[in-house]
């Protein structure tokens, strides 16, 4: 079920005359996700040719029937408000909404013994926040010339507030070539975890014996992939029948691992390898296993460690905060009004996408 609710104030009641318009809406929806395929009764099957049972063999089933699902529950609400000033020349709209998800399907192992491998349960409590703000303004507006702009800004907070109340350490993901996305309550999706270098207590890379740096015994969460902000700056400027408009994307916040770097490194084909070989050393704050301090590493010994797969990805971390030329496009819309021709309108326009960073 849904509903909502919308009012325009200005309509209602006499505001300030530079209001020339408000209006307030809310809503309120509940929505379940479908039951995942085969999970409520799973069958049995009929082995193929190569099937675990052979030709005509039976695969039996690995999982306990669900058979007391319930649905995956979404509530969200949501409130907002559009206003205008200067008869319309500057516009406010804010949203804000709340989501919480309920009853998920989780797998877990099954009881050693019960004759199958796993079984589902409903559990869990996700919440995502958010919020969207979006301003208006036509700064010029003559005969000839228009500039319209508008800027919009947006957030969404996501929190995994439990997954299985009786197992709090119960967590989905795990360790792939060197990260790991952990979903897992207190957290959020798309976190990222990394292995980072073993320091010691003042901070320096702890050395083994052979002189090659070492990694830390567990991984450590650096961030999460979502930017903290979504922005985006666009303008229209139109005279007479030329017209142009530019759009800036920017997000803020969020990190990014590069595995490609980290192979590139390891084998030396990166330019950061060639780099450091011509150099003959790399600076490091480091520590051997004797406790002499080290300051200085060979690349190839530096980058064999680090580098490649299930290696110590820590300089491979970066921030995904970038502000860039989303849009651009140029164009001339042509007079064929009076034009004895089967269109009414036609433009031609010059249109470029991610053209180049600013940050």
């Amino acid at each position: 079920p849904a509903f909502g609710l919308s009012g325009i104030i200005s309509q209602m009641v006499e505001l300030p005359e530079v209001i020339s318009y408000l209006k307030v809406r809310a809503s309120r929806s509940e929505t379940g996700n479908e039951v995942p395929f085969n999970v409520v009764n799973p069958y049995n099957s009929i082995g193929g040719a190569g099937g675990p049972a052979g030709i005509g063999g039976i695969n039996r089933n690995s999982q306990v029937p669900f058979t007391n699902l319930k649905a995956e529950i979404i509530k969200s609400d949501e409130i907002g408000t559009e206003i205008r000033f200067l008869k319309g020349r500057l516009g406010l709209d804010v949203t804000y909404y709340n989501a919480v998800s309920t009853n998920q399907f989780l797998s877990l192992a099954a009881p050693s013994g019960s004759g199958f491998s796993s079984y589902y349960v409903n559990a869990g409590k996700i919440v995502n926040k958010s919020f969207e703000i979006t301003i208006d303004a036509e700064p010029v507006r003559t005969n000839n010339f228009n500039w319209k702009t508008n800027v919009n800004l947006s957030k969404n907070q996501n929190e995994i507030v439990e997954l299985i109340a009786s197992n709090p350490n119960y967590q989905v993901g795990g360790n792939d070539e060197g990260f790991e996305s952990i979903i897992k309550a207190g957290g959020s999706f798309l976190d990222l975890y990394i292995f980072k270098f073993a320091r010691n207590a003042g901070g320096q890379i702890i050395l083994s014996a052979a002189g090659v740096p070492t990694k830390a015994a567990t991984s450590t969460k650096v961030g999460n992939v979502n930017p903290d902000l979504i922005a985006g700056w666009n303008h229209n400027l139109t005279y007479k029948d030329f017209f142009v408009s530019a759009l800036i994307n920017a997000k803020f916040g969020g990190v990014a691992f590069s595995k490609t770097e980290a192979f590139l490194d390891s084998y030396g084909a990166s330019q950061r390898s060639a780099d450091a070989r011509l150099n003959a050393t790399i600076p490091i704050n480091a520590v051997s296993s004797t406790g002499t301090a080290v300051t200085s590493i060979d690349p190839v010994l530096y980058y064999s460690a680090i580098g490649d797969r299930n290696k110590i990805m820590e300089p491979y971390v970066f921030s995904r905060t970038n502000v860039r030329l989303g849009q651009l496009a140029l164009g001339y819309n042509l007079k064929i009004k009076n034009a004895s021709l089967p269109i009414k309108s036609a433009a031609f326009s010059l249109v470029g996408r991610n053209l180049f960073f600013f940050f």
